[in-house]
This record gives structure tokens, C-alpha cells and sequence, in this order.
């Protein structure tokens, strides 16, 4: 869900030049509007200077644990409707305990309407057909593992189909990526590093399998590079990935190569999802037994603000930072050079306007979260755990940590977004 600006992008000249932007003067008399204000601004800083804060987080399946399977189930189901790239289609789930059965409790970044996510409004008919799906295979009486394949290919075809959308474009990136990476595979030598000829020939033939895949289904795109995840070519990129880049135009090998094997590993999960449906159904399937699915219905988000005369770095810096401490002087000092390198202000209002005419939405979790706080809804097991298909952004971690619910946070990762 993050995203950055690129220097020739933030070189580019907005609609509404911010510099042009009279400043008004009028002080922040609203308690509520001056935080709203607080908070996108220490966003808006964030997301420009650091888009990611740290590695994202992989959380180790323990298998022996019910609840375990559980929360892998829930985040599976969300992975499943999440049926297109970016983070407009990032579906959250949570499971109510209710007294006549379990209820999954789904919401989607977008919301539920129709209009230009045609699909979105198919999420919580997909989510019941998948558990139907799951619900037959933990009534089954004696599975056999060869049934039990079927069945995880089944399922696999299901998610293909309704995911079109976002395994295309997946394939798109990685058939990119090949071909840059061969590109630099028959260039100089010296760029890759202790990988010999024999291994860059291999790998070259390799990648030449996921070059130009719009004739394939999405299915079998998938099942392709699930096949192809644990070849010797997948170290190869790992390698080739870790190398130091050499000063070149263009991207380097060592990124190619970190994205290839990133795409082939994205589009193989979904096959790998398909399969962790199944073996957590049968481990938790008292879920299943009797359930419903409702949707939480995307609330509007609160106006950003408007551009100010407070909109600026000395005093945004002074609403984040005391400026009686040591820290204020140092950050100021160094933010400003760095404000004269590449127009940090101005990009901070560009910012702002962007938001005005692209009004944010409110992250799925959150949603999730607030409808179960607000309707004092117990969550099964009492394990207050949401699961997500894409990690959310790092203001979500804040509201948590903030809120009564005490939502589990293990799954998230460390974007900083300016979206949600």
C-alpha cells in the first residue's frame, strides 16, 4: 500500500503551484481539526522521507496452535477477496462469536458500492461461496489426500477467476522483470558478482518462462511459478539481488533481480493460500459449521485539511517536536538542507492538494476494528485478531496501540502511507 516520489517526479510542476498558495494567517481555534492537522502532517513528512519503515514482517505458522490456524484462515479469506493490485481492493476479516453461529465480519478499503470497482461489490458473495467450499470439506467424512487435491485446485481455480485483475498485472511486473534481468545477464561480467556463467546461462533460460504470458490463464500462471518456487534459480536471484549495484543507468541487476523473485513468489502464494485454506478448515472447522458473512459498510473519512499559514516545516516541526530541547535545533538545522536539496515544503503541500481533490478512504482494518468496539462484539475465542490481505499502514499500528479493543498487530507490517 505504500508508495514514494521519485526525484523527477517531485520535480514535477503541480496544477495548483503551492508557492502560489496565499497564506492566511488564521490560527487553529478547533481542538479536533488542529490534531486531524497534526496527524497528516507527521504523516505527509513520514511518507516523503521514509516510505517504509522497516522489513515487512513474516509471521511463522506454529502449527500446533488452534488459534494459529485460525488467524491464518482469516487472513487467507482476506487474501482471496482481495481481487486487484493496489490498496483500494485490501479486504479485512474478523470472526464474531455469536450465540446462533460465527459471523465473518468483512470490509474492503473501497467499501462495498458499485461504480468503478466492479468486482467490489462480488466480495462478500465470493467470501460465502469460499466458505461454502471449505464448509463441504470439513463435512466430508473420510477425505483422502488425492479429494483433498482436488479440492485445493478447485478452490485455486475459484481465486484465479475472480482475481484476474491482479494476477495479470502481477505476471505483467515479473515478464518486466525477466526481461531486464536477462538484459543485464548477457551484459558485463562483473556485475554478477560470484554467480558463474554456467548459473547466469541457467537462470537466463529460466526466467525465459515468464516472459510474455498474456496468451496463459491466471490459473495456470500461478501454478507455474509454484512449480518454479523452489528451483535452484530462485537462489540464484537471491544472490544476484544482494550484490552491491554498480553505478549504471536504469535499474540495476541486484534490483531485477530481488523483483523477479518477489513476483514469482507473490503469484505462487496463491496457490500456496489455497492449499493453507484447506488445512486450517479441517483444523478449526467448528467456524464453519454454522456462519454468515456481512459487510461493514466503509464510513467517509474525515476532511483533510486545508493549507494554512501554519503549513510549514518550522512549524510543523514544532508541533511534533518541543522546541525547547536540543532535538528541535538539530532536526531544524538538518531539515533544512535538506528542504533547499529537493523542496521538502512544497512537496508537503503538493501533498495537501492532492488530498483535496483525492479524498482518502479509511483503511480496512480500522473499519473491521470500530465495528466490532462500537457494537461490543466479541470476537471468537476472545482473540481480537483482524486479518488482512495487504499489510495496512503504520498510522493503523497507532490506532491500535490507542484503542480499547487491544487488537493483535503480529501481522502487520511497517508502511507509512498517506492514503488511509
Amino acid at each position: 500500500m505504500s508508495s514514494s516520489l521519485t526525484m523527477s517526479q517531485a520535480e514535477e510542476i503541480s496544477p495548483t503551484p503551492p508557492s502560489t498558495i496565499a497564506r492566511v494567517g488564521k490560527p487553529r481555534l478547533d481542538k479536533y481539526q488542529r490534531l486531524i492537522a497534526r496527524l497528516y502532517e507527521a504523516m505527509i513528512l513520514l511518507w516523503i522521507e521514509q516510505p517504509i519503515q522497516g522489513p515487512q514482517v513474516t509471521v511463522k505458522h506454529d502449527n500446533i496452535s488452534l488459534a494459529a490456524s485460525r488467524r491464518r484462515l482469516t487472513t487467507g479469506l482476506a487474501h482471496y477477496c482481495d481481487w486487484d493490485k493496489g490498496g483500494r481492493t485490501t479486504t479485512s476479516i474478523g470472526i464474531e462469536d455469536s450465540e446462533e453461529c460465527s459471523i465473518f465480519w468483512v470490509a474492503s478499503n473501497q467499501g462495498f458500492q458499485q461504480g468503478e470497482f466492479a468486482s467490489a461489490h462480488k466480495i462478500p458473495t465470493f467470501l460465502r461461496q469460499t466458505l461454502r467450499r471449505l464448509q463441504d470439506v470439513t463435512q466430508e467424512p473420510d477425505p483422502t489426500a488425492d479429494w483433498l487435491a482436488h479440492q485445493i485446485n478447485n478452490l485455486a481455480r475459484s481465486f484465479a477467476a475472480f482475481a484476474t485483475p491482479r494476477i495479470k498485472k502481477e505476471a505483467s511486473l515479473l515478464s518486466r522483470m525477466a526481461t531486464l534481468c536477462i538484459g543485464h545477464l548477457n551484459g558485463s561480467v562483473t556485475r554478477r558478482g560470484n554467480v558463474t556463467d554456467t548459473e547466469a546461462r541457467d537462470l537466463e533460460r529460466w526466467l525465459q518462462r515468464f516472459q510474455s504470458r498474456e496468451a496463459f490463464s491466471a490459473y495456470d500462471i500461478c501454478m507455474s511459478t509454484y512449480i518454479s518456487r523452489n528451483d535452484p534459480q530462485m537462489d540464484t536471484l537471491l544472490r544476484l539481488s544482494q550484490e552491491v549495484p554498480v553505478e549504471e543507468g536504469g535499474e540495476s541487476l541486484a534490483k531485477v533481480s530481488f523483483q523477479a523473485r518477489h513476483y514469482v513468489g507473490r503469484l505462487a502464494d496463491h496457490i500456496r493460500v489455497s492449499k493453507h485454506l484447506v488445512e486450517d478448515a479441517l483444523r478449526v472447522r467448528e467456524v464453519l459449521d454454522v456462519f454468515q458473512v456481512s459487510e461493514v459498510h466503509a464510513p467517509l473519512c474525515v476532511q483533510p485539511p486545508e493549507i494554512d499559514s501554519h503549513t510549514n516545516l518550522d512549524s510543523i516541526l514544532g508541533r511534533m517536536i518541543s522546541k525547547e530541547g536540543e532535538e528541535f535545533s538539530y532536526l531544524r538545522k538538518d531539515i533544512s538542507r535538506f528542504k533547499n536539496h529537493v523542496g521538502l515544503e512544497d512537496r508537503i503541500k503538493e501533498q495537501f492538494l492532492k488530498l483535496q481533490s483525492k479524498p482518502p478512504m479509511v483503511h480496512c482494518e480500522v473499519q473491521v476494528l470500530e465495528h466490532f468496539h462500537r457494537n461490543g462484539l466479541r470476537f471468537t475465542d476472545d482473540d481480537r485478531f483482524i486479518g488482512t490481505s495487504k499489510f495496512s499502514c503504520f498510522c493503523y499500528t497507532l490506532v491500535c496501540a490507542d484503542s480499547d479493543s487491544e487488537a493483535d498487530l503480529e501481522q502487520e507490517g511497517g508502511a507509512a502511507s498517506n492514503d488511509y
